[in-house]
């Protein structure tokens, strides 16, 4: 090991390195939120990467696995997809589905994550506030929230 680089399974790595990581979101919107009741449907997508490059050795083993090599997948690899469905309800009630799923190359391509089912609740006198009730099924665990801060922007 010299000043220039790091040995790493015999080989010499520089001690400089960077990757990239990013996300794409998809929003679709039907409705505003100003009739007594249905008036707001919503959908959000987002894929995150967190690694550029863990994903792209992860595409290169899986294209060398289905050639003969078998190598054990690298969870920092694989995207994520967050999806959430809004519906109004009646008044301010508004009934959100929060699901996060792990894309994968294996034998289901996708694995879930998490699962939220929740009531919101928007306060009027506070006009940003909004109560939240949810339950988590896969955490078996439910939770209430108050948020005072927390704005809609409508297009």
């Amino acid at each position: 090991m010299n000043s220039r680089g790091v040995m790493v399974n015999g080989k010499k790595r520089s001690m400089i390195s960077a990757d990239v990581f990013g996300s794409a979101c998809f929003t679709f919107q039907k409705g505003r939120f100003s009739k007594l009741y249905g008036d707001l449907t919503r959908v959000d997508a987002r894929v995150d990467i967190s690694s550029a490059s863990a994903l792209a050795k992860r595409i290169f083993h899986a294209i060398r696995r289905s050639s003969g090599s078998n190598k054990t997948d690298d969870m920092l690899g694989s995207p994520r997809l967050n999806l959430i469905f809004q519906q109004h309800v009646a008044g301010p009630i508004v009934f959100k589905v929060d699901s996060r799923f792990q894309v994968s190359g294996g034998k289901y391509g996708a694995q879930m994550e998490d699962l939220i089912y929740s009531l919101n609740y928007s306060l009027r006198l506070l006009e940003s506030g909004k109560v939240v009730a949810g339950y988590s099924p896969k955490r078996k665990e439910g939770m209430v929230e108050l948020r005072v801060f927390e704005f809609l922007i409508f297009l």
